[in-house]
């Protein structure tokens, strides 16, 4: 793991996906009972679709996405829309990583979170999950028509908080994101491994988990 200087360190800013909230849509659905050639078909039509982008940056209605797949690929648009009513089931806080948070709030940092996510999946997750009253508050990309590793999402978090990127750690499972804000000054964790975050927050702030 890179050097990290944590001395002026006063702000977290947590991705969701992989890093607190669980989402492995293959895992899932295979977990579903659905075979290994299907799950490959749902990936790459939906999940990895344009539409699913688009719905993040929240330029596009579920209804339109959903007939804008299914005009394209294999699957019906009952089988599309199928797979979309499942979607909130992909998602579960990663206890081990969000039982973190309250350490890290504690010692006093002021912790966000930066995440793309559509609007309605976003809105059911954050009035489930009781995680989500640690935030000091972040910003969805939906909300603000606007992904990572865009510029413009970074800097609409510094913005909306006060936040001074030399002054904040992002941590983010995709290198991309991490990349984007590097460019703009926030120091960075990658954590491809969800697994990983107690061991490298540990490492980072052994004061604040001395007794983890």
């Amino acid at each position: 793991m890179k050097s990290i200087p944590t001395e002026g360190l006063r702000n977290i800013v947590f991705d969701l996906g992989n890093v607190l909230i669980s989402y492995d849509p293959h895992k899932f659905h295979l977990s579903e009972g659905t075979t290994e050639s299907q799950t490959s078909r749902y990936i790459s039509d939906i999940y990895e679709s344009e539409e699913w982008q688009m719905l993040d940056r929240g330029t596009i209605c579920l209804q339109d996405a959903i007939d804008s797949i299914a005009s394209k690929s294999t699957l019906s648009a009952e089988e599309t829309a199928s797979v979309f009513e499942m979607r909130n089931r992909l998602l579960f806080p990663l206890t081990d990583n969000t039982k973190l948070l309250k350490p890290l709030k504690k010692a006093g940092y002021r912790l966000f979170y930066l995440t793309n996510f559509p609007e309605d999946m976003f809105s059911l997750l954050s009035k489930t999950h009781r995680v989500f009253s640690l935030f000091e508050g972040g910003v969805v990309s939906s909300h603000v028509k606007l992904l990572k590793p865009e510029a413009a999402i970074y800097t609409h978090l510094t913005d909306k908080h006060g936040i001074e990127p030399s002054e904040s750690l992002f941590i983010d499972d995709l290198q991309r994101n991490i990349d984007g804000a590097a460019r703009l000054g926030f120091e960075t964790l990658h954590l491809p491994d969800h697994r990983k975050l107690k061991q490298k927050l540990q490492s980072l702030f052994p004061s604040v988990f001395s007794g983890a």
